[in-house]
């Protein structure tokens, strides 16, 4: 998985330009609309209180993949082209957790945009890497 900086070694980047590639990768994955690549990014257990007001706690591949198909499909029938992520806020919350938070804008077109919100994440640090095992989504 790229992770879209230039270095190609990532003891080369600080922890805030490793979480960005991390969402980098993560948004590009849902531009691709990767169902697998998106949901190994996930710890397990994870907990998400999503737009719609519903509050999940995953605990297992099957409840993820349900809960984030039909995510990916309610976006998808917004009729996006095109994913923006900017990250607005990375704190870090001790040596293996961080809480970022991000705006994401999908868009049918270049200057129409379909959905804009807000989201945080809680990553923590794993032997593979981030993992988000955390999350809530604001509307803007």
């Amino acid at each position: 998985m790229s992770n879209g900086l230039s270095s190609s070694n990532p003891s080369d980047l600080n922890q805030d330009d490793r979480l960005r590639a991390f969402f980098e990768s993560y948004r590009s994955a849902w531009e691709r609309r990767d169902i697998d690549e998106i949901l190994a990014m996930y710890d397990r257990p994870l907990m998400t209180l999503r737009l719609d007001g519903t509050l999940h706690c995953l605990h297992d591949e099957a409840e993820l993949r349900r809960v984030f198909v039909a995510a990916l499909d309610r976006y998808v029938a917004t009729g996006y082209e095109t994913l923006e992520l900017t990250v607005d806020n990375i704190v870090m919350a001790g040596q293996t957790a961080t809480l970022v938070a991000v705006t994401w804008t999908l868009r049918s077109a270049p200057d129409v945009v379909v959905m804009k919100f807000r989201q945080t994440y809680n990553v923590r640090t794993t032997p593979d890497g981030w993992k988000i095992y955390a999350s809530t989504q604001h509307i803007e």
